[in-house]
């Protein structure tokens, strides 16, 4: 059984020196380190940000959340970082996106970022949860990259 419980500074390291290699060269990409980059997501928060945190038997193993790109047009980054247990708990998981991505659609009119064009995994889940997934890669840091965009239905 997973909890999901608000991501603290002491969630970090922990979860920062297991990830899954493809979550560790997508961080390191962007020229930062997994640790740094859940860092500076705790710690310097913007409007709007939230960062969550997933436990098995008490120990965290991943680290998601969504960052305020602009509030101007109302966009958000969400984001996910985690072990390789997160093969494991991948049902609980996928099950309890979809309640984050509409709270997190009641404060961004557009959730939007990019995923390694080799993390096929993530790439399924995304067009599963709504998200359109582009196919002509963008390349930082010398990886290929999809943007993947997701926009809040209106009625």
């Amino acid at each position: 059984m997973i909890r999901i419980v608000p991501a603290s500074r002491a969630h970090i390291g922990r979860v920062a020196h297991r990830l899954r290699a493809i979550d560790r060269v997508e961080a390191e990409a962007f020229g930062v380190s997994p640790k740094a980059m859940l860092r500076q997501t705790l710690m310097h928060p913007s409007a709007g940000d939230e960062a969550w945190t997933a436990l098995h038997d008490g120990e965290p193993f991943a680290m998601f959340g969504v960052a305020a790109v602009s509030l101007v047009d109302w966009t958000g980054r969400p984001w996910f970082l985690g072990s390789d247990k997160v093969a494991g708990c991948a049902r609980q998981l996928v099950g309890g996106a979809p309640s984050f991505i509409d709270r997190w659609h009641e404060r961004f009119r557009h959730l939007e970022n990019w995923v390694s064009a080799d993390n096929r995994a993530a790439i399924r889940l995304l067009r599963h949860w709504g998200f359109a997934v582009e196919d002509a890669p963008v390349v930082f840091g010398g990886v290929a990259f999809l943007p993947f965009r997701r926009d809040r239905v209106t009625a």
